[in-house]
């Protein structure tokens, strides 16, 4: 392994264009890791308006569903969704390495319908459940507590570790 990093570093004092090579691409790498999309997490929320109502609904049916279950009793439910949908469009690529510098050209896949154009989606992606929160009054038992993470997990598709149920407070 020495003798090998020893014939890298020697390359490279030698060819100082191989040495600017090197360092452009780990200075792209470390852009590339650093770089976010900048927006916080407010951000994305406000940018899907309707993401509310998706949680309303999605708490209302798991309401209804959890308190069938034995022993459950009274049930509220919070649940915290991702941006309501993703969409991969479909793009066309092209790099053109030159003799001294390469260009790179993209272009989105257009397809043309009887309602009009529009990019070619190849995926849409549902909305992501982060967590789940639920308070019920059957809360205190062990069995229906265990019963009730299974039934959410299982129809939602949320890891167990992402699903809080704890006892409802009494009036």
């Amino acid at each position: 392994m020495n003798k090998l990093t020893e014939k890298i570093t020697e390359r490279l004092k030698k060819d100082k264009k191989l040495l600017l090579i090197v360092l452009l691409g780990f200075s792209g790498m470390l852009l590339l890791l650093f770089s976010g999309n900048g927006k916080t997490e407010a951000e994305t929320r406000e940018s899907c308006p309707d993401i509310a109502a998706v949680e309303e609904g999605i708490e209302e049916k798991l309401s209804s569903l959890i308190k069938t279950v034995d022993g459950a009793g009274r049930v509220k439910v919070t649940v915290t969704v991702d941006c309501l949908q993703e969409k991969t469009v479909a793009v066309n690529s092209e790099t053109e390495n030159g003799e001294n510098k390469s260009e790179y050209k993209s272009e989105y896949v257009i397809i043309e319908s009887s309602g009009g154009s529009g990019g070619l989606l190849l995926k849409i992606t549902a909305p992501v459940i982060r967590g789940v929160g639920i308070t019920c009054e059957g809360a205190e038992s062990v069995s229906v507590k265990q019963e009730i993470i299974r039934l959410v997990s299982a129809t939602l598709g949320v890891p167990v570790n992402r699903i809080w149920v704890t006892k409802m407070a009494k009036k």
